[in-house]
């Protein structure tokens, strides 16, 4: 496989691309750190994911929480 291809098959398939590399950061940070510490450090990234893409859309940290609350109460 060529650079050409690798690039065509990256700009095709980005979701896979995306994939294949988050699975190989997750494995190394098992190997590395250990289980649950993987687990912890992917679910502060992806809590992290959540609320900036909340800030990108212009919504308040505050609807966040009334949110969670709302259904918490449910």
């Amino acid at each position: 496989m060529n650079g050409d291809s690798l690039i065509s098959f990256i700009k095709n398939h980005k979701g896979k691309a995306v994939g294949i590399l988050l699975g190989i950061l997750f494995g190394a940070l098992v190997l590395h750190i250990g289980l649950w510490y993987s687990i912890f450090l992917t679910v502060c990234a992806g809590v992290g994911l959540y609320l900036g893409t909340m800030h990108d859309r212009g919504e308040r940290l505050a609807a966040f929480f009334d949110k969670i609350m709302t259904k918490r109460m449910k």
